[in-house]
C-alpha cells in the first residue's frame, strides 16, 4: 500500500507541475510517463483546442455494437475491465495545456510486458504510408512486416497489426463500406441484374409456370437416374436396360398416383364449394385453391395483382369471393391440373403411333403383294425372312485410332521420299568396299531401285565417246 501511495503522489506531482504548448505534446508526454509504469492510456473524450479526457486503456466495458450476442462463432474476449483511472487535460487562457486528476487508481496490476496493449503496437505515420504503398503493390502482410522490421528491429507490430491496417485502408477506399458489402453489390449488379426478367417476381409472376420457379425438379430427376445407374462405367446395353427400368418404375408411380387421386377426396375440400372439382382436379391444385379460400374466411386479403391466376392457372381468393358462395366450375381450372383428361395407360403411350403406322404399311404390302410377279414375291419373302431371323444384337463401339504418332512407329521410305539417289561413282565405290550383310542388302536394294533410272550407253550405238565430247 505504501508503494501505491507513493506512486500516486508521484503522479500528482507530475500532473500538477506539467504544462504543455499543444495537445500533441501533452499526449506524447503522459503516454511516455505511464508507459514506464506499466500502463497504457487511451482517449475517452476530447474537443479540439479545449480539452481531452484520458483513461486507462482497460477502462470501460465491452459493447456489442453489431448485436451479435451469443451468435458469435469465435470465442473472443475483451481487455476492458472498467478500470476507473482518469484525468483531464485542458487548455488554459494563456494557451498552455495543463493536467487535472480525476481518479488515479487502477483495479489491476501494471503490465510487465507492454506488447499486449494494442496502442503499443501502433505504427508511426511513415510506417503506415509504407504499408499502403506495399499493399498497392500486392505484397503479402508477412512480407510487409519483414520489410518494416529491416528498417526498425524494435518494431512492436505483429502480423495482426498489418491485417487490421489493411482492412482500415480498404474501408477508407470503399467510402466506409465493408468489403463484403461492396463485393456483394458488385456481384448482384454484374451477375444477377442483367437476368432480372428471368427470376424477379415483378417479371416472372406474369407468366404461366404452375409454381415451377427453380430447376430442382430436373436436378431431382438426374439424381434419381443416377441411383439406378450406380456407376459411370457401364456398357451400352447395361445402361440402356437401367434407364428403361427407371422410366418404367417412374411411369408406374405416376399411374398409381393418378388413379389414387381420382378415387380419394381430401377432407379439407369435402364441401359443396368443391363438389364439381373433386376427383377431376389434382390434390395439389385443390390444396392451392383451399388456401385461397381460407384467406376469404380469415379476412386477410391484399389488393388483387392477378399474379396467382396468371402463374398457376387457378382461381385466386378475389375470384372465388366474386362467385358469392356458388360452386367452383371446372372452367376455372387450367387443363394442366385436370385428372379426367389425362390417361397414363401403357396402351396409350407414344409407341401406339408407330404401331398404327406399321399396321398401315403391312396392309398396303399385303394388297400390293398379290399384284407382284413371282420373282418380286420371292425377293420380298426372302427379305422378310432375313429380318425375322436376325437377332437384336448390340455392337460394341468402334475403336478409333487416337491422334498423334503411334508408338514404336518406323518411318518407311516411299515414293514421296526426299532422299537423294546415289550417284554412279558412289555405287561403283561402294561395290568395291566390303560391307556388313545389312549394308550389302541395303546397297543391293538401292541398286535394284535405281538401276532402271540409269542411262545405258551401250544401248545407243549411234553415239560414240568422241561425239559426246
Amino acid at each position: 500500500m505504501d508503494s501505491s501511495n507513493s506512486t500516486i503522489q508521484t503522479e500528482e506531482l507530475y500532473l500538477a507541475n506539467s504544462k504543455f504548448e499543444s495537445c500533441d505534446e501533452l499526449l506524447k508526454s503522459v503516454r511516455s510517463f505511464y508507459y514506464d509504469k506499466g500502463y497504457e492510456l487511451s482517449i475517452k473524450d476530447s474537443s479540439k483546442d479545449k480539452y481531452v479526457t484520458l483513461q486507462c486503456d482497460r477502462g470501460g466495458s465491452y459493447r456489442d455494437k453489431m448485436g451479435i450476442g451469443d451468435k458469435r462463432k469465435k470465442n473472443t474476449g475483451s481487455r476492458l475491465i472498467n478500470c476507473p483511472f482518469q484525468f483531464v487535460g485542458k487548455k488554459g487562457n494563456d494557451g498552455a495545456w495543463v493536467l487535472k486528476a480525476k481518479n488515479l487508481t487502477h483495479n489491476h496490476e501494471p503490465s510487465t510486458d507492454m506488447s499486449g496493449h494494442p496502442s503499443f503496437r501502433r505504427l508511426l505515420p511513415d510506417d503506415v504510408q509504407s504499408v499502403k504503398n506495399m499493399t498497392l503493390s500486392g505484397i503479402p502482410p508477412r512480407q510487409i512486416l519483414s520489410s518494416l522490421r529491416q528498417k526498425n528491429q524494435n518494431l512492436p507490430a505483429i502480423s495482426r497489426t498489418i491485417y487490421n491496417l489493411k482492412a482500415k485502408i480498404q474501408k477508407e477506399n470503399l467510402n466506409n463500406r465493408s468489403t463484403t458489402k461492396k463485393v456483394a453489390i458488385d456481384y448482384i449488379k454484374d451477375t444477377w441484374l442483367p437476368w432480372k426478367e428471368k427470376f424477379v417476381s415483378a417479371w416472372t409472376e406474369s407468366y404461366l409456370h404452375f409454381g415451377n420457379r427453380t430447376s430442382s425438379r430436373a436436378e431431382g430427376a438426374h439424381a434419381k437416374l443416377k441411383l439406378y445407374l450406380q456407376v459411370s462405367t457401364g456398357g451400352f446395353q447395361q445402361v440402356t436396360e437401367k434407364i428403361c427400368l427407371a422410366i418404367e418404375h417412374e411411369f408406374n408411380e405416376l399411374k398409381t398416383k393418378l388413379s389414387y387421386e381420382k378415387i380419394h377426396v381430401l377432407h379439407m375440400c369435402d364441401s359443396s364449394v368443391y363438389r364439381e372439382l373433386l376427383c377431376h382436379v389434382s390434390h395439389f391444385a385443390l390444396k392451392e385453391i383451399h388456401m385461397q379460400y381460407e384467406k376469404i374466411k380469415s379476412g386477410i386479403m391484399n389488393h388483387c395483382t392477378g399474379h396467382f391466376m396468371a402463374t398457376m392457372g387457378l382461381p385466386c381468393a378475389h375470384r372465388i369471393k366474386g362467385l358469392k358462395g356458388t360452386k367452383l366450375s371446372l372452367d376455372l381450372i387450367h387443363p394442366h391440373w385436370r385428372l379426367d383428361t389425362l390417361h397414363l395407360n401403357s396402351a396409350d403411350d407414344s409407341h401406339n403411333d408407330c404401331a398404327k403406322e406399321f399396321d398401315m404399311l403391312l396392309s398396303e404390302l399385303s394388297s400390293r403383294y398379290q399384284k407382284w410377279p413371282l420373282t418380286k414375291k420371292e425377293l420380298a419373302t426372302s427379305m422378310i425372312t432375313t429380318l425375322l431371323n436376325e437377332s437384336d444384337t448390340f455392337f460394341h463401339p468402334m475403336i478409333c485410332r487416337p491422334k498423334g504418332r503411334p508408338p514404336k512407329s518406323k518411318k518407311k521410305k516411299g515414293i514421296n521420299s526426299t532422299t537423294r539417289n546415289p550417284s554412279r561413282f558412289e555405287l561403283v565405290g561402294t561395290s568395291q568396299t566390303p560391307r556388313s550383310s545389312s549394308s550389302t542388302s541395303v546397297l543391293q536394294m538401292n541398286n535394284e531401285v535405281h538401276e532402271s533410272s540409269l542411262l545405258d550407253l551401250n544401248s545407243y550405238p549411234l553415239f560414240s565417246s568422241d561425239d559426246m565430247i
